[in-house]
């Protein structure tokens, strides 16, 4: 039979989860301050763990149970972001990152450099996850639908940082790979200063220029005389 946790990490769209082991979720030390965050922690963490629920059938209704069963993917969530900064956590991270199974960044000049989820806040439900890419060092909302439902902060910002801090290399492999865009006009490379030197001349021929309405009615015969 599957456990709850490898049907969950299964769904469509939770690939980028890993399985945090059991050992991790019943040390009581791990999961500080996530009880106060529930409705049903106790009936969520049987869920999670397929324990047996001592609660007899007739006490929860069917609009209760749908809500516990939301917990436990939300609590399932909040203990995931701090199994991945653990060493164990962060190898099993590497191991999904390197087979490629978060994707790659759709910079062009990136040239298929794989990314890593995370959240650009740790604050529950306020943005989805994003995709951080360490060659352009640039977040990015997934394009596939799938992602739209799973919190950012099931991840959160400190996961990716800390990740690449733990493998450098990766991170330094894959600055050497992406290439910055470098614009240009009729093959010629753009001054970094040419737009804001642009504007400054038009601004500067605009104010030799005298404005029609300044001219008297005389001179403007003159002139177009």
């Amino acid at each position: 039979m599957t456990s709850w946790i490898n049907w969950f990490v299964a769904l469509k769209g939770n690939e980028i989860f890993c399985r945090v082991d059991d050992s991790f979720i019943q040390d009581s030390f791990n999961l500080t301050g996530l009880n106060s965050q529930f409705s049903y922690y106790e009936q969520a963490m049987l869920i999670i763990l397929d324990m047996e629920n001592d609660v007899e059938d007739e006490e929860v209704n069917e609009s209760i149970d749908d809500r516990i069963e939301a917990e436990a993917e939300s609590l399932y969530g909040f203990i995931h972001a701090r199994f991945i900064i653990t060493p164990r956590g962060l190898y099993m991270m590497y191991q999904k990152y390197i087979n490629g199974e978060f994707g790659i960044c759709p910079r062009v000049g990136c040239h298929g450099q794989y990314v890593l989820p995370t959240g650009s806040t740790d604050v529950p439900n306020a943005m989805s996850v994003r995709f951080y890419c360490p060659g352009c060092n640039e977040l990015y909302t997934p394009s596939q639908r799938r992602y739209d439902s799973i919190d950012g902060a099931f991840f959160g910002t400190t996961f990716a940082h800390l990740f690449f801090l733990t493998y450098p290399d990766l991170l330094l492999n894959a600055r050497q790979i992406a290439q910055p865009y470098v614009p240009r006009v009729f093959g010629f490379k753009l001054h970094k200063n040419a737009h804001r030197l642009t504007v400054e001349a038009g601004h500067k021929d605009l104010n030799t220029k005298p404005p029609t309405s300044a001219l008297q009615p005389n001179e403007a015969n003159e002139n177009e005389a």
